[in-house]
Protein backbone atom coordinates (compact mmCIF):
# COMPACT_ATOMS: atom_id res chain seq x y z
CA UNK A 1 0.00 0.00 0.00
CA UNK A 2 1.84 3.21 -1.25
CA UNK A 3 -0.17 5.13 0.97
CA UNK A 4 1.75 3.74 4.25
CA UNK A 5 4.95 4.93 2.30
CA UNK A 6 3.79 8.35 2.23
CA UNK A 7 2.41 8.26 6.36
CA UNK A 8 5.59 6.82 7.10
CA UNK A 9 7.65 9.53 5.55
CA UNK A 10 5.52 12.74 6.97
CA UNK A 11 6.06 11.03 10.36
CA UNK A 12 9.82 11.71 9.90
CA UNK A 13 8.95 14.70 8.00
CA UNK A 14 7.84 16.41 10.94
CA UNK A 15 10.40 15.00 13.17
CA UNK A 16 13.26 16.78 10.82
CA UNK A 17 10.97 20.03 10.72
CA UNK A 18 11.37 19.87 14.63
CA UNK A 19 14.86 18.44 15.62
CA UNK A 20 17.01 22.06 14.47
CA UNK A 21 14.41 24.45 15.84
CA UNK A 22 13.18 22.79 19.03
CA UNK A 23 16.66 23.53 20.81
CA UNK A 24 17.04 27.10 19.59
CA UNK A 25 13.75 28.34 20.09
CA UNK A 26 13.71 26.73 23.90
CA UNK A 27 17.01 28.69 24.14
CA UNK A 28 15.64 32.33 22.90
CA UNK A 29 12.89 31.85 25.58
CA UNK A 30 15.32 31.64 28.64
CA UNK A 31 15.82 27.84 28.05
CA UNK A 32 19.24 26.32 29.74
CA UNK A 33 20.52 22.43 28.91
CA UNK A 34 18.57 21.60 32.54
CA UNK A 35 15.21 22.82 31.59
CA UNK A 36 15.26 21.35 28.11
CA UNK A 37 16.67 18.17 28.78
CA UNK A 38 13.43 18.31 31.70
CA UNK A 39 11.29 19.16 28.95
CA UNK A 40 11.99 16.53 26.70
CA UNK A 41 12.24 13.93 29.43
CA UNK A 42 8.25 14.89 30.79
CA UNK A 43 7.86 14.24 26.77
CA UNK A 44 8.83 10.77 26.66
CA UNK A 45 7.47 9.69 30.23
CA UNK A 46 4.16 10.94 28.72
CA UNK A 47 4.51 8.64 25.60
CA UNK A 48 6.39 5.89 27.39
CA UNK A 49 2.73 5.74 29.51
CA UNK A 50 0.69 6.58 26.32
CA UNK A 51 1.99 4.00 24.05
CA UNK A 52 1.18 0.97 25.53
CA UNK A 53 -2.33 2.42 26.01
CA UNK A 54 -2.97 3.21 22.42
CA UNK A 55 -0.97 0.09 21.11
CA UNK A 56 -3.64 -1.91 22.83
CA UNK A 57 -6.50 0.25 22.11
CA UNK A 58 -5.70 -0.26 18.57
CA UNK A 59 -5.46 -4.29 18.29
CA UNK A 60 -9.70 -4.10 20.26
CA UNK A 61 -11.00 -1.29 18.30
CA UNK A 62 -8.80 -0.55 15.24
CA UNK A 63 -5.80 1.17 13.76
CA UNK A 64 -7.57 3.87 11.83
CA UNK A 65 -9.21 5.81 14.38
CA UNK A 66 -6.33 5.70 16.92
CA UNK A 67 -3.95 7.13 14.09
CA UNK A 68 -5.86 9.65 12.72
CA UNK A 69 -6.52 10.77 17.11
CA UNK A 70 -2.63 10.86 17.42
CA UNK A 71 -1.98 12.49 14.06
CA UNK A 72 -4.35 15.21 15.26
CA UNK A 73 -2.47 15.51 18.56
CA UNK A 74 0.36 15.75 17.35
CA UNK A 75 -0.54 18.83 14.64
CA UNK A 76 -2.66 20.21 18.16
CA UNK A 77 0.92 20.42 20.03
CA UNK A 78 2.62 21.78 17.10
CA UNK A 79 0.00 24.65 17.13
CA UNK A 80 0.73 25.54 20.84
CA UNK A 81 4.60 25.26 20.17
CA UNK A 82 4.13 28.05 16.90
CA UNK A 83 2.31 30.39 19.33
CA UNK A 84 4.25 29.76 22.43
CA UNK A 85 6.04 32.92 24.49
CA UNK A 86 7.14 30.85 27.75
CA UNK A 87 8.67 27.94 28.37
CA UNK A 88 5.57 26.59 30.43
CA UNK A 89 3.24 27.42 26.84
CA UNK A 90 6.27 25.02 25.30
CA UNK A 91 5.96 22.67 28.12
CA UNK A 92 2.32 22.20 27.41
CA UNK A 93 2.74 22.22 23.49
CA UNK A 94 5.10 19.38 23.91
CA UNK A 95 2.75 17.08 26.40
CA UNK A 96 0.00 17.38 23.95
CA UNK A 97 2.35 16.21 21.18
CA UNK A 98 3.32 13.52 23.05
CA UNK A 99 0.51 12.25 22.87
CA UNK A 100 1.02 11.75 18.73
CA UNK A 101 4.42 9.79 20.08
CA UNK A 102 2.49 6.38 18.60
CA UNK A 103 2.35 7.31 15.30
CA UNK A 104 5.05 5.23 14.47
CA UNK A 105 4.39 2.41 16.30
CA UNK A 106 0.80 2.17 14.41
CA UNK A 107 2.29 2.47 11.28
CA UNK A 108 4.55 -0.32 11.39
CA UNK A 109 1.41 -2.51 13.52
CA UNK A 110 -0.61 -1.88 10.19
CA UNK A 111 2.39 -3.03 7.86
CA UNK A 112 2.21 -5.94 10.33
CA UNK A 113 -1.60 -6.59 9.57
CA UNK A 114 -1.04 -5.83 5.87
CA UNK A 115 2.45 -7.74 4.63
CA UNK A 116 1.85 -11.34 6.72
CA UNK A 117 5.09 -12.81 5.81
CA UNK A 118 8.79 -11.87 7.13
CA UNK A 119 10.21 -11.12 3.92
CA UNK A 120 7.23 -8.89 2.64
CA UNK A 121 7.87 -6.96 5.74
CA UNK A 122 11.56 -7.05 5.40
CA UNK A 123 11.05 -5.80 1.59
CA UNK A 124 8.76 -3.26 3.00
CA UNK A 125 11.04 -1.55 5.25
CA UNK A 126 13.61 -2.11 2.91
CA UNK A 127 12.18 0.47 0.16
CA UNK A 128 10.76 2.80 2.73
CA UNK A 129 13.95 3.52 4.39
CA UNK A 130 15.55 5.22 1.64
CA UNK A 131 12.09 7.15 1.30
CA UNK A 132 12.29 7.65 4.98
CA UNK A 133 15.63 9.53 4.27
CA UNK A 134 14.75 12.04 1.76
CA UNK A 135 11.89 12.97 3.87
CA UNK A 136 14.37 13.73 7.07
CA UNK A 137 16.44 15.23 4.86
CA UNK A 138 13.96 17.72 3.03
CA UNK A 139 12.42 18.90 6.53
CA UNK A 140 15.44 19.42 8.00
CA UNK A 141 16.55 21.73 5.46
CA UNK A 142 13.28 23.69 5.37
CA UNK A 143 13.78 23.96 8.68
CA UNK A 144 17.30 25.19 9.17
CA UNK A 145 15.95 28.22 6.39
CA UNK A 146 12.90 28.70 7.67
CA UNK A 147 14.19 29.38 11.64
CA UNK A 148 16.11 32.40 9.64
CA UNK A 149 13.34 34.46 8.57
CA UNK A 150 11.13 36.62 10.85
CA UNK A 151 9.07 34.37 13.39
CA UNK A 152 10.76 31.42 11.69
CA UNK A 153 10.46 29.43 14.48
CA UNK A 154 6.45 29.58 14.60
CA UNK A 155 6.39 29.23 10.93
CA UNK A 156 8.55 26.08 11.52
CA UNK A 157 6.04 24.78 14.22
CA UNK A 158 3.34 25.87 12.06
CA UNK A 159 4.70 23.67 9.03
CA UNK A 160 4.81 20.44 11.10
CA UNK A 161 1.45 21.13 11.90
CA UNK A 162 0.19 21.07 8.38
CA UNK A 163 2.11 17.62 7.88
CA UNK A 164 0.31 15.37 10.90
CA UNK A 165 -2.99 17.61 9.67
CA UNK A 166 -2.20 16.43 6.16
CA UNK A 167 -1.56 12.63 7.30
CA UNK A 168 -4.82 12.57 9.58
CA UNK A 169 -6.79 14.13 6.14
CA UNK A 170 -5.01 10.93 4.05
CA UNK A 171 -5.07 8.49 6.81
CA UNK A 172 -9.05 9.62 7.18
CA UNK A 173 -9.54 9.26 3.54
CA UNK A 174 -7.61 6.17 2.48
CA UNK A 175 -7.38 3.95 4.66
CA UNK A 176 -9.56 1.19 5.29
CA UNK A 177 -12.01 1.01 7.64
CA UNK A 178 -10.52 -1.51 10.33
CA UNK A 179 -13.00 -0.73 13.43
CA UNK A 180 -13.55 -3.66 15.95
CA UNK A 181 -16.98 -4.06 17.57
CA UNK A 182 -17.02 -6.04 21.32
CA UNK A 183 -19.23 -8.94 20.70
CA UNK A 184 -19.45 -8.83 24.53
CA UNK A 185 -22.50 -6.71 25.31
CA UNK A 186 -22.71 -8.04 29.32
CA UNK A 187 -19.20 -6.05 29.60
CA UNK A 188 -19.71 -2.58 31.47
CA UNK A 189 -18.91 0.57 29.44
CA UNK A 190 -15.37 1.78 30.77
CA UNK A 191 -14.15 5.73 30.62
CA UNK A 192 -10.95 6.64 28.61
CA UNK A 193 -8.94 6.88 32.06
CA UNK A 194 -10.15 3.23 33.32
CA UNK A 195 -9.85 2.16 29.88
CA UNK A 196 -5.98 3.33 30.26
CA UNK A 197 -5.48 2.22 34.08
CA UNK A 198 -6.39 -1.19 32.95
CA UNK A 199 -4.36 -1.45 29.53
CA UNK A 200 -1.01 -0.15 31.58
CA UNK A 201 -1.70 -2.65 34.09
CA UNK A 202 -2.14 -5.27 30.71
CA UNK A 203 1.50 -3.39 29.19
CA UNK A 204 3.01 -4.18 32.74
CA UNK A 205 1.52 -7.74 32.78
CA UNK A 206 2.79 -8.61 28.97
CA UNK A 207 5.77 -7.25 29.79
CA UNK A 208 6.71 -9.63 33.11
CA UNK A 209 4.87 -12.76 30.48
CA UNK A 210 8.16 -11.93 28.11
CA UNK A 211 10.94 -11.79 30.32
CA UNK A 212 12.43 -14.79 29.33
CA UNK A 213 16.20 -15.64 28.70
CA UNK A 214 15.81 -15.26 25.11
CA UNK A 215 14.56 -11.92 25.19
CA UNK A 216 16.24 -10.45 27.76
CA UNK A 217 19.01 -10.29 25.61
CA UNK A 218 17.22 -8.75 22.93
CA UNK A 219 15.84 -6.21 25.48
CA UNK A 220 19.64 -5.36 27.03
CA UNK A 221 20.86 -5.06 23.30
CA UNK A 222 18.27 -2.65 22.39
CA UNK A 223 18.40 -0.62 25.79
CA UNK A 224 22.32 -0.13 25.49
CA UNK A 225 22.05 1.01 22.02
CA UNK A 226 18.95 3.23 23.05
CA UNK A 227 20.64 4.85 26.08
CA UNK A 228 24.25 5.30 23.71
CA UNK A 229 21.95 7.22 20.74
CA UNK A 230 19.62 9.39 23.60
CA UNK A 231 23.45 10.45 24.77
CA UNK A 232 24.11 11.33 21.76
CA UNK A 233 21.66 13.19 21.03
CA UNK A 234 21.09 14.98 24.07
CA UNK A 235 24.28 16.83 23.52
CA UNK A 236 25.29 17.09 19.95
CA UNK A 237 22.77 19.66 19.20
CA UNK A 238 23.58 21.73 22.13
CA UNK A 239 27.62 21.24 21.02
CA UNK A 240 27.37 22.66 17.67
CA UNK A 241 25.39 25.64 18.90
CA UNK A 242 27.43 26.47 21.97
CA UNK A 243 31.25 25.45 20.58
CA UNK A 244 31.11 25.79 16.68
CA UNK A 245 27.97 28.10 16.69
CA UNK A 246 26.54 26.01 13.73
CA UNK A 247 22.91 27.59 13.66
CA UNK A 248 19.49 28.26 10.78
CA UNK A 249 20.39 27.41 7.46
CA UNK A 250 24.11 26.20 8.70
CA UNK A 251 22.18 23.78 10.87
CA UNK A 252 20.13 22.62 8.38
CA UNK A 253 22.94 21.90 5.92
CA UNK A 254 24.39 19.81 8.71
CA UNK A 255 21.29 17.85 8.99
CA UNK A 256 21.45 17.46 4.90
CA UNK A 257 24.31 16.22 5.20
CA UNK A 258 23.53 13.36 7.70
CA UNK A 259 20.79 12.58 5.33
CA UNK A 260 22.88 11.72 2.57
CA UNK A 261 24.88 9.94 4.24
CA UNK A 262 21.93 7.69 5.59
CA UNK A 263 20.54 7.74 2.20
CA UNK A 264 23.38 6.28 0.86
CA UNK A 265 23.52 3.30 4.17
CA UNK A 266 20.52 2.39 3.05
CA UNK A 267 20.94 1.90 -0.49
CA UNK A 268 24.21 0.09 0.29
CA UNK A 269 21.92 -1.75 2.68
CA UNK A 270 19.60 -2.37 0.12
CA UNK A 271 22.33 -3.26 -2.66
CA UNK A 272 24.18 -5.60 -0.58
CA UNK A 273 20.92 -7.61 0.73
CA UNK A 274 22.26 -10.60 -0.83
CA UNK A 275 25.61 -10.53 0.63
CA UNK A 276 24.56 -9.07 4.50
CA UNK A 277 21.93 -11.34 5.32
CA UNK A 278 24.56 -14.29 4.75
CA UNK A 279 26.37 -12.66 8.04
CA UNK A 280 24.89 -13.56 11.42
CA UNK A 281 22.45 -10.61 13.35
CA UNK A 282 24.69 -10.64 15.90
CA UNK A 283 27.70 -10.80 13.88
CA UNK A 284 26.18 -7.40 12.59
CA UNK A 285 25.47 -5.89 16.04
CA UNK A 286 28.62 -6.04 16.79
CA UNK A 287 30.54 -4.58 13.43
CA UNK A 288 27.85 -1.86 14.20
CA UNK A 289 28.46 -1.46 17.78
CA UNK A 290 32.44 -1.48 17.08
CA UNK A 291 31.98 1.85 14.10
CA UNK A 292 29.85 3.83 16.62
CA UNK A 293 32.04 3.40 19.45
CA UNK A 294 34.85 4.77 17.55
CA UNK A 295 32.29 7.33 16.15
CA UNK A 296 31.68 8.35 19.75
CA UNK A 297 35.11 8.76 20.79
CA UNK A 298 36.14 10.54 17.57
CA UNK A 299 33.28 12.96 18.51
CA UNK A 300 34.68 13.71 22.36
CA UNK A 301 37.47 14.45 21.68
CA UNK A 302 37.45 16.36 18.37
CA UNK A 303 35.32 18.84 20.01
CA UNK A 304 37.96 21.46 19.02
CA UNK A 305 37.90 20.64 15.25
CA UNK A 306 34.56 21.42 13.34
CA UNK A 307 35.88 19.04 10.32
CA UNK A 308 37.04 16.46 12.10
CA UNK A 309 33.35 16.40 14.12
CA UNK A 310 31.75 16.52 11.13
CA UNK A 311 33.62 13.82 9.89
CA UNK A 312 33.23 11.56 13.33
CA UNK A 313 29.31 12.41 12.90
CA UNK A 314 28.91 11.32 9.12
CA UNK A 315 30.58 8.14 10.48
CA UNK A 316 27.80 7.41 13.60
CA UNK A 317 25.31 8.21 10.60
CA UNK A 318 26.15 5.52 8.75
CA UNK A 319 26.41 3.00 11.52
CA UNK A 320 22.88 3.58 12.59
CA UNK A 321 21.61 3.18 9.27
CA UNK A 322 22.38 -0.19 9.73
CA UNK A 323 21.57 -0.84 13.32
CA UNK A 324 18.40 0.09 13.13
CA UNK A 325 17.69 -2.17 10.47
CA UNK A 326 19.35 -4.95 12.32
CA UNK A 327 17.70 -4.45 14.85
CA UNK A 328 14.26 -4.07 13.48
CA UNK A 329 14.61 -7.13 12.05
CA UNK A 330 16.22 -9.15 14.84
CA UNK A 331 13.09 -8.02 16.84
CA UNK A 332 10.85 -9.25 14.47
CA UNK A 333 12.78 -12.51 13.86
CA UNK A 334 13.37 -13.70 16.93
CA UNK A 335 9.65 -12.63 18.84
CA UNK A 336 7.46 -15.56 18.72
CA UNK A 337 4.51 -15.15 16.44
CA UNK A 338 1.83 -15.23 19.36
CA UNK A 339 4.21 -12.27 21.20
CA UNK A 340 5.65 -10.00 18.37
CA UNK A 341 2.97 -7.41 19.14
CA UNK A 342 4.32 -7.35 23.07
CA UNK A 343 8.24 -7.63 21.94
CA UNK A 344 7.99 -4.87 19.57
CA UNK A 345 5.78 -2.31 22.21
CA UNK A 346 8.64 -3.27 24.93
CA UNK A 347 11.27 -2.58 22.24
CA UNK A 348 9.79 0.81 21.54
CA UNK A 349 9.33 1.26 24.85
CA UNK A 350 13.29 1.49 25.84
CA UNK A 351 13.15 4.12 23.64
CA UNK A 352 11.20 6.10 25.57
CA UNK A 353 12.73 4.78 28.53
CA UNK A 354 16.29 6.61 27.46
CA UNK A 355 14.98 9.51 26.59
CA UNK A 356 12.88 10.15 30.01
CA UNK A 357 16.32 9.39 32.32
CA UNK A 358 19.16 10.42 29.33
CA UNK A 359 17.86 14.54 28.89
CA UNK A 360 17.37 15.64 32.03
CA UNK A 361 20.14 14.13 33.86
CA UNK A 362 22.82 14.85 30.99
CA UNK A 363 21.91 18.51 30.84
CA UNK A 364 22.55 18.52 34.97
CA UNK A 365 26.00 16.94 34.58
CA UNK A 366 26.42 19.37 31.37
CA UNK A 367 26.52 22.07 34.60
CA UNK A 368 28.82 20.77 36.21
CA UNK A 369 31.31 19.04 33.11
CA UNK A 370 32.31 19.77 29.86
CA UNK A 371 30.01 17.88 27.21
CA UNK A 372 32.64 16.14 25.70
CA UNK A 373 32.82 13.78 28.63
CA UNK A 374 29.49 13.20 28.61
CA UNK A 375 29.44 12.19 24.26
CA UNK A 376 32.14 10.10 25.43
CA UNK A 377 30.51 7.83 28.33
CA UNK A 378 27.89 6.46 25.54
CA UNK A 379 30.65 4.09 25.01
CA UNK A 380 29.58 2.56 28.44
CA UNK A 381 26.48 0.78 26.94
CA UNK A 382 27.49 0.63 22.72
CA UNK A 383 30.35 -1.61 24.25
CA UNK A 384 28.01 -3.51 26.55
CA UNK A 385 25.92 -4.03 23.43
CA UNK A 386 29.37 -5.44 21.67
CA UNK A 387 29.74 -7.96 24.51
CA UNK A 388 26.19 -9.00 24.89
CA UNK A 389 25.76 -9.33 21.08
CA UNK A 390 28.70 -11.44 21.36
CA UNK A 391 27.73 -13.65 23.55
CA UNK A 392 25.85 -16.86 22.99
CA UNK A 393 22.38 -17.49 23.80
CA UNK A 394 21.69 -19.39 26.34
CA UNK A 395 18.02 -21.02 26.34
CA UNK A 396 16.04 -22.86 28.94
Amino acid sequence: MKLLYLLFALDLLNLAVFLPVFNPFSRSLGGTPFTIGLINSCSALVSLLWNPIVGSLSDQVGRKSILIKCLTASSIGSIVLAFSSSLTMVFIGKMIGALGSPVGILLRSTVADIYKTAEEKKAFFNKCAPIMSVAFLVGSLSSGFLSEAKGGFSMAFLLMASIMGLGAALANQNLASDSKQTKDKSKPKLSLIQKGIGELKKAAQDIKSISKPHYRRLFTIKACYDFATAIILANLGLIMVNEFNITGRYMGYVFLMTSVISIIANIVNLRAHSILKRIALSRMLFIGGSILTISYIGLGVSISSKTSFLTFMCLMCFANAFMDTTLAEMATSEAKEEERGKVISACENMVQLAQIIVPVLSGSVAEIIEQRFIVLSATVPMVTLMVVANSKVKTN
